[in-house]
């Protein structure tokens, strides 16, 4: 005697992926990088990911489509824009993978149609290189209903300058103030996430350069020749630039850590414009937009000008800075964007000495404006990984400009 029953087969699609990111080309490392803080990094280099798969189901899987968003961050980490990728448009094919490793061998150009239980594909699509943190996240269906998503995090540096650093930094006679104290041979540290790195000899100089004023910041002196307007020593004509000298000793004892000015905009600003300064002396990028730190560089000089330097006048094209009484911070003239003879004073500025403030200490923290990336963060482990990477791989020549650097083009007035 003998007795049958029939079990029905469970009916199981299911499919696994996993996406990563290599920033060493398309042969270089690829990491699975879900770290959303985007540990991984890229320096002015395309952007290569990988897509695997694996059916993990039971059912042949077939209609296999793959879509991928791009999600963009703020400074502060909070998402921006989702922008759809065509990864077809972008290199992408799906081979299989016939020998299960996860990689897309040289063999292996049979491409998919179906995938049957346990059998694994994989394909790789190429993006531009773009500043600040990003998430791909893939996300794959099929026909049978099996889905799965996977995302892969990077973070790109906006410029390659060393990182921005704070006033505390540059007052520091141990650390960064031997980085323009006009001495070339006394630098506290070595290599590109410092000021004055070269990457021909490896070694790191002295930012500071001569002024036709003597010692100190020229702000506003965008092309370096140490001249407010035309330099008498070349037959260009650069017509007049917006500048204000901050002596060299004026400059260290407003980003010294005696006294930070209390209550007093000028000297908050001053600390400000001198660390912002020392920044782009540095290589680090400032922009060129509305909301560039170049731009409120340039409001910080204008205002200077009108409240603490010789001239007194912000429509000034030159001018030395001096601390004198006090602007305080409950004053109409740090609240204010401009004003119309208020106390003797009229200025212009595009914003307040407050919102200067704002974010020239924004850009010094974190090289970000408004949330805005403009340059790295020098203390950001991160970003002195993928520098140093960069410059291992030879990617920047000159970034800080060293030619246009020469002191002796100033004859007596160079430094010693």
């Amino acid at each position: 005697m003998s007795d049958s029953a029939e079990v029905p087969l469970v009916y199981d699609p299911k499919i696994d992926i996993e996406k990563y990111v290599s920033v060493t080309g398309i042969n270089g490392t690829y990491a699975d990088a879900d770290d959303p803080k985007g540990p991984e990094t890229s320096v002015n280099a395309p952007v290569f990911f990988k897509i695997a798969l694996e059916n993990k189901g039971n059912v042949t899987l077939s209609g296999i489509s793959i879509t991928d968003v791009l999600q963009n961050y703020s400074a502060g980490g909070t998402p921006t824009t989702t922008t759809p990728i065509n990864i077809a448009a972008a290199g992408f094919k799906l081979y299989y993978d016939t020998d299960g490793d996860g990689n897309l061998d040289a063999g292996e150009t049979t491409l998919v149609t179906t995938l049957a239980p346990g059998q694994k594909a994989v394909g790789i699509y190429e993006q531009p290189f773009i500043g600040g943190q990003h998430t791909n996240t893939a996300t794959v269906n099929t026909t049978q209903g099996a889905t799965d998503f996977d995302a892969a995090n990077y973070f790109g540096i906006v410029n390659d300058g060393p990182g921005v650093r704070t006033p505390g930094f540059w007052q520091n006679p141990n650390n960064g103030a031997t980085f323009w104290d006009g001495n070339p041979d006394n630098q506290a540290h070595n290599g590109p996430t410092f000021p004055g790195y070269d990457p021909v000899t490896g070694t790191n100089g002295d930012i500071l350069y001569a002024t036709q004023f003597g010692k100190g910041l020229l702000v506003g002196d965008y092309n370096k020749d140490g001249y407010s307007g035309d330099n008498p020593n070349t037959a260009a004509v650069e017509g007049p630039e917006d500048t204000i000298f901050i002596a060299y000793d004026l400059a260290l004892k407003l980003v010294g850590n005696d006294s930070k000015g209390g209550n007093d905009g000028a000297f908050m600003l001053g600390r400000d414009v001198v660390a912002s300064w020392l920044n782009f002396l540095s290589g680090n990028n400032i922009g060129d937009d509305s909301g560039s730190p170049k731009h409120y560089i340039d409001d910080a000089v204008d205002w200077l000008q009108e409240f603490a330097s010789n001239a007194n006048n912000d429509t000034a094209t030159s001018a030395t800075m001096q601390l004198g009484g006090a602007i305080k911070s409950s004053s109409a003239f740090w609240k204010n964007a401009a004003g119309n003879n208020v106390q003797g004073h009229t200025w212009d500025t595009h914003h307040s000495g407050a919102a200067i403030h704002s974010a020239l200490d924004e850009y010094n923290n974190d090289g970000t404006v408004n949330g805005a990336f403009y340059a790295g963060d020098g203390e950001s482990s991160t970003f002195g990984f993928a520098l140093t990477q960069a410059t291992v791989m030879g990617l920047f020549s000159d970034p800080l400009n060293l030619q246009d650097q020469d002191a002796s083009m100033l004859g007596n007035n160079a430094l010693v």
